[in-house]
Order: structure tokens, then sequence, then C-alpha cells
């Protein structure tokens, strides 16, 4: 099999499987073309975000491997209306409605919540965050763990962002640089979870975190939006 071949049965696999084993309650899927395959997550014909399996350079490929890619995750902001967002989604229908006015400092340009397999988990995902493929690899078995191992590993933290529960917070402790507004986004989960109790243990995390400092001098606008 020549290798043009090979990454087009590839991307058909992950395009399967993806469709069969990757699912969040209220949300449709499709597949587009976008850098390798991209996952879409939809709400009738809106895109809230996206499941992006990305080609990787040869320096993040295994040596001696056909080619690699990694799992990305994106949930842009100024892409949609809160009318946009689902009901059951209440972090992200939150958030979109407050429109904050502050720069985002996700490390997915301009999200609310985004990722990528080569920094989040990546030890967990598979050999660093990356999949190599070898020309003696089984396919259709080694893109079904593949696919398996992202349902089962990200999905879930996916979940936690849309429906704002409140384990969201250790995610946002872990990776603050995942969300575009960690300690806002932090104060919204405990909010919608009733918790406005722990907004002052929040707080006081953030002051000694290096990537949730830069938004202590901005709580006012938070506050207002929370009315």
């Amino acid at each position: 099999m020549d290798r043009i071949q090979f990454k087009k049965e590839v991307q058909q696999l992950v395009k399967k499987y993806s469709l069969e084993i990757i699912h969040i309650n209220g949300l449709n899927c499709k597949f587009k073309a976008a850098g390798f395959q991209s996952l879409i997550f939809m709400n009738k014909k809106k895109e809230l975000g996206e499941l992006q399996y990305s080609y990787v350079s040869n320096r993040f490929s295994d040596i001696g491997s056909l080619f690699g890619f990694s799992v990305g995750v994106t949930f842009r902001k100024n892409e949609f209306f809160e009318d946009d967002v689902p009901e059951q989604f209440q972090l992200l229908k939150l958030l979109t409605g407050w429109d904050l006015s502050y720069e985002n400092r996700c490390i997915a340009s301009d999200c609310f919540f985004g990722f990528s397999s080569l920094n989040t988990l990546s030890k967990d995902f598979y050999n660093k965050g990356r999949v190599s493929f070898f020309e003696n690899d089984l396919l259709d078995e080694k893109v079904k763990q593949i696919v398996s191992l992202v349902n089962t590993i990200y999905v879930p933290r996916i979940e936690r962002f849309l429906f704002g529960k409140i384990e969201l917070l250790d995610d946002i402790f872990e990776y603050p640089y995942n969300f575009g507004y960690p300690l806002a986004t932090a104060l919204a989960v405990c909010k919608l979870n009733n918790r406005e109790d722990l907004f002052c243990e929040i707080i006081k995390r953030s002051e000694n975190h290096k990537r949730m400092q830069f938004e202590l001098p901005l709580l006012d606008e938070v506050y207002k939006k929370m009315g």
C-alpha cells in the first residue's frame, strides 16, 4: 500500500470509529476535512466546537513511521451567540452571554476551552500525545483503540466543560491554559452549582497560580456579569 492510500484508509477508519464511539448528549456530529479531519459538534446548523485530528511534523512522529497525528479540541469564542447554545450546556451558554471584554488566554487561539493531546494528559493518551503509523500496523484495531482512548480520556473533559460540572474546577487548576478565562470560568462553575461559598477559596488559589493571576484585577467585570 502506498503512502497516500495508507493515509486515506486511516482517515476513513478515524471517521468511522469517531462517529460510532464518540457521543455527547445534545450535540449532533459530522465530519469535515480540516487539516486531517475534524469531528464537528453541532446544534442544528451551528458549529459549537470541534475535535480535530491533525498531522504532526516529523519531529513529533516516531522515527520510521509513515506519518503521525495529534488530537485537539476547540470551543471558540465569538463564533456563535447565546441563543445558539442548547440550554443543557449551561457553562458554554453562560460564558457566551457574558461576552467578557478582556484578553482571552487560552492555549488554543480565542477559545473558551481548547487543548491538544500534545500538552494535556499526553502520557495517558498515546505515546506522549501523538499517534504514529507504521506500514505493518493493524489499522482497524489501532484506530479503534485510539478513538476509544479519545472518548475515555478527553470527551469527559468536554462534557464537564459544556455542562459546567463542579468537577471542572479540578481541570481548570490542573490546566488553566486550556481555558480562555480560567478564573471567570471557575467562578461561573461555582455559580451554576450553587457553590458561591467556594468563591474565596477559588480566588485565593488563583493568587498563587501564575496562569490565573492576570484575571484578579478584572474581577469587577466578572461580578457585574454575574449580576
